[in-house]
């Protein structure tokens, strides 16, 4: 590249993924993360930043990565500059792949910018929701472009929807009540900023549907995440 010029050829070697994959719980998002993570990391290393107290772990006979005891090492803060700081040091690490397991919890959880902004009206802005949406905002949209544009890694999010039930009929004709996933646990948009979007729900546990595709890799009816899954992003990029 000229570097006196702002113009390169396209590649998609140039290429990280990133990936969201959102549903209920049960649904299988942790472990369909870490079997698309195995292929891309390479052979290289993976870690997995838990906010879920620890239940990635249940996964660790048929993964090989690292985990991150994300409410141990920060007194359960889910404040945005806590996430950066955390997703630098995974990098100086050299691993290949990010996994933050729930990214809900930098919005709704203790600490996070739901916290923050109410906060913020109560005290600095007294009751002026407004400038503390405004600097609410500012600080999670740091988070978000050190996920997309500061790093050098594959990054997979997972994240939790808002949980609805509903009636299903099984095969022999008896009821169940099943949980369906609805609205992501984020600010609303957040699923515009990723290369592919699935969504999961628990009457089938590592189906993923995919809510957007800028790859067309996978069927618009979905399909069970496997190793072959990997593969292919892996490939699209190569």
């Amino acid at each position: 590249m000229n570097m006196n010029s702002p113009f390169q050829k396209a590649a998609l070697q140039q290429k990280k993924w990133r990936l969201l994959l959102r549903g209920v719980s049960g649904s299988g998002k942790t472990r369909s993360s870490l079997i698309i993570a195995k292929e891309l990391a390479e052979g290289g290393k993976i870690c997995l930043v838990d906010t879920e107290k620890m239940s990635s772990t249940h996964n660790a006979k048929d993964f090989d990565f690292d985990v991150v005891d994300y409410n141990l090492i920060t007194s359960n803060d889910h404040n945005p500059e806590r996430y950066i700081k955390l997703i630098e040091l995974v990098e100086q690490e050299d691993y290949k792949v990010l996994i933050i397991d729930s990214f809900s919890h930098s919005w709704m959880g203790v600490g996070g910018i739901l916290d923050i902004v109410n906060n913020l009206t109560q005290t600095k802005y007294k009751g002026n929701s407004y400038r503390s949406w405004t600097e609410g905002n500012q600080l999670y949209q740091s988070l978000i472009n050190k996920i997309f544009f500061g790093n050098d890694m594959h990054v997979i999010l997972t994240g939790r929807t808002k949980q609805a039930y509903e009636m299903s009929t099984k095969d022999d004709g008896k009821k169940e009540v099943i949980k369906k996933g609805m609205e992501l646990q984020q600010r609303d948009g957040l699923d515009y900023e990723f290369d592919t979007v699935l969504d999961f729900d628990n009457s089938k546990p590592g189906y993923g549907i995919p809510e957007k595709d800028r790859t067309n890799l996978f069927s618009k009816t979905g399909e069970m995440i496997t190793q072959e899954t990997g593969k292919k992003l892996l490939n699209y990029i190569k």
